[in-house]
């Protein structure tokens, strides 16, 4: 009974929002604009009953299956918004719980893109910010990991997958953007933080097998100025700094990277 009148509550929360709000997300629109509207979409999905459905369906998939409790099982489902904005939903394991046991084990991830004449941009709404990849990014990284996903949707849920925790390390801010290089699974991503947007723009991928030959102009300058930042560090002062920069450095360029303190 409880239950009932939890989930008639939602749905009334829901129904209210929904009437309120409808406005679509297009390429014409600024930052700012943008992360309005995700961030109440965000809203209309914490309020509705979606997500306790899918967490609900989700639970009956694993069992049916038998997934192992300790597997992570990441799950798409494909949903659009009274908006009509397309979004991707991932529900997966916890990662803080070692096994999987009830509906309420699980984590989720919440996608939504539009295509513009540039092709897919993908926005992941975060504590910390928006995180954006562009179609560019993702070209390069069907490109460097020489895989053969011609949809762009499954492309994009299969890199989610496989790099699900990005660890991201910033260079100085220059004119309200600081450019980035985030550690991957499978490699790295290069792009740069929009300050007064809060936006993580990731503009293109290097995977770990991929010799410095093979970067693009851009790809070199943003690890040059890596190599520029940790050279004006103090080794002693800043040691903590300087240690995260140096294992990054070696990650991105095992040859060495002394070449382009010469530079």
């Amino acid at each position: 009974m409880q239950m009932i009148l939890i989930i008639s509550l939602l749905t009334h929360i829901s129904l209210n929002i929904h009437i309120q709000h409808k406005i679509m997300l297009v390429f014409t629109m600024n930052h700012k604009e943008i992360t309005k509207e995700l961030l109440k979409e965000q809203e209309i999905f914490e309020y509705s009953t979606t997500i306790l459905r899918l967490t609900v369906e989700y639970f009956d998939e694993r069992k049916k299956k038998k997934i192992k409790r300790d597997a992570v099982y990441p799950r798409y489902y494909d949903i659009k918004s009274k908006a009509k904005n397309k979004w991707i939903i991932q529900i997966s394991k916890l990662q803080t719980v070692p096994y999987y046991n009830s509906p309420l084990d699980f984590d989720l991830k919440l996608l939504t893109y539009y295509y513009s004449e540039k092709g897919i941009r993908v926005f992941e709404i975060l504590p910390e910010g928006i995180i954006v990849h562009n179609q560019h990014f993702f070209t390069r990284y069907r490109e460097r990991m020489n895989l053969n996903i011609i949809n762009i949707i499954d492309l994009v849920k299969y890199y989610h997958i496989k790099n699900p925790d990005p660890k991201y390390s910033f260079m100085p801010e220059e004119e309200g953007r600081s450019k980035f290089i985030a550690i991957l699974n499978e490699g790295f991503a290069m792009g740069e933080q929009i300050i007064t947007d809060n936006w993580y723009i990731n503009k293109t991928f290097l995977a770990l097998s991929a010799p410095e030959s093979k970067m693009t102009s851009v790809e070199k300058q943003i690890l040059a100025a890596l190599v520029d930042h940790i050279s004006k560090l103090d080794k002693t002062k800043d040691k903590e700094r300087y240690e995260e920069i140096s294992i990054l450095l070696k990650r991105l360029s095992p040859t060495g990277y002394e070449e382009y303190l010469k530079a």
